[in-house]
């Protein structure tokens, strides 16, 4: 299944053009979930264009979305994650089955809105570089497979099936493709892949014991508890772990920025910066009394944080923090969950309405708002009617109390069309 993971945004907006500009790219974006995405000249996002769980959306430029025209329109489907953007098109899964489990790779024109179906039957998707990803298609979980946007090219990669162990995740680091397996009964393994053999060998085992994890920037991170409670970090291929946040509530869904995982101090009200080497943490007290809901964006130089009502702009070390403008997680009566950063450090926010929250893991976000630094609304979804009033719950967990996903198929059974 897709990593999903929420997604980013942020610097001073001395530093904008230097900063934000230089450093943002498709990989950390990609990380982060994969709402938005970026080439050197502008950034694409997805918004339904229809209320409630809708099939009917948009795909917008940030350079034009403040006319309401999306680059191209889905009339019947759920887009399901952007993936890669070039000078010329845009690149983005699609569920293509009635359980949104099964994927297709499609490219739209940036200039024409012209279509294309590149890749189908994708199951999972794993980050890798620009204009490749690492897959595993949904008639074939035992293979790890990779395919290049640029080539237009799938590969075979390593086949597992003979020990009947399932791709769960994959990455590269400094060259190195790496990728954990499971078992039936959900044992986890780590491989390392010999590229001029096409062997996989086995990593060590990490100390203490590894229940289950994923691979993040050269490092297995993982929970030794079924509760995934006690989270710990080793360097792949190294064997001694070291716990990360043991006195927080870190979780392998904690978010990460660099190499570093960061949490909510609710004791003294900071945000903390947790180093998956096990060195020193970082903390950085936050403005207001309390922090209900952590919501963030960002990279490793710089991260976006709400907090007491605005968007902030916090430092990748937590030296600074700046405040960019108000924004309230009742805006819109939606409930915000995600922050994410354009090539030009506009800021976008997503979240899901009361009616589409319970489809938070198979749908993209349903409420989507567009600001500059500055904080004037550039593009918003859905739509605040003047003098309407908001309802959203400021204090909501938009993950609680989820239900059963109910998807209903297309009248005519095809379930992704433009």
């Amino acid at each position: 299944m897709l990593k999903k993971t929420f997604i980013l945004v942020l610097t001073v907006a001395m530093l904008l053009s230097s900063v934000a500009m230089a450093e943002i790219t498709n990989r950390d974006q990609q990380l982060l979930g994969g709402v938005a995405v970026s080439n050197a000249n502008d950034t694409f996002f997805f918004a339904p264009m229809e209320e409630g769980a809708t099939k009917h959306w948009g795909l917008y430029a940030l350079s034009s979305c403040s006319t309401g025209t999306p680059i191209v329109e889905i009339t019947n489907g759920f887009p399901a994650r952007l993936v890669h953007a070039d000078d010329t098109h845009v690149y983005f899964l699609g569920y293509t089955d009635e359980n949104r489990t099964v994927h297709t790779l499609y490219s739209v024109e940036i200039a024409t809105g012209a279509n294309e179906t590149l890749l189908t039957n994708i199951q999972s998707v794993f980050v890798n570089e620009d204009d490749s990803f690492l897959y595993v298609s949904s008639d074939d979980l035992y293979t790890l497979c990779s395919y290049d946007i640029a080539e237009r090219k799938a590969e075979e990669i390593k086949d597992m099936s003979n020990s009947e162990k399932t791709i769960y995740d994959a990455a590269y680091h400094d060259g190195e493709l790496y990728f954990i397996t499971r078992t039936a009964q959900g044992t986890e393994n780590g491989y390392q892949y010999q590229t001029k053999s096409g062997k996989a060998t086995n990593l060590v085992d990490p100390k203490p014991a590894l229940v289950n994890g994923l691979l993040y920037e050269g490092y297995r991170i993982y929970a030794n508890d079924a509760a995934g409670t006690r989270i710990f970090a080793v360097p792949i291929g190294k064997e001694n772990a070291t716990q990360i946040g043991a006195q927080y509530a870190t979780t392998l869904s904690s978010y990460r920025f660099g190499e570093a995982i960061f949490v909510y101090d609710a004791t003294n009200h900071a945000l903390v910066r947790c180093p998956l080497d096990g060195s020193a943490t970082q903390s950085l007290p936050l403005d207001g009394d309390t922090l209900t809901r952590l919501i963030m964006g960002g990279y490793k130089d710089e991260i976006l944080l709400y907090e007491d009502g605005g968007i902030y702009s916090v430092a990748g070390d937590l030296s600074s923090q700046t405040r960019l403008f108000d924004f309230s997680t009742s805006t819109a009566g939606q409930l915000w969950c995600n922050i994410a950063l354009a090539h030009d450090g506009s800021v976008l926010m997503f979240g899901y309405g009361s009616d589409t929250y319970t489809f938070w893991n198979s749908m993209m976000p349903t409420g989507v708002y567009v600001y500059s630094r500055t904080g004037e609304q550039l593009f918003g979804y859905p739509v605040i009617e003047e003098g309407a009033e908001e309802t959203a719950d400021e204090n909501a967990n938009p993950l609680e109390g989820l239900g059963e996903v109910v998807n209903e198929p297309a009248e005519d059974d095809t379930f992704f069309s433009f």
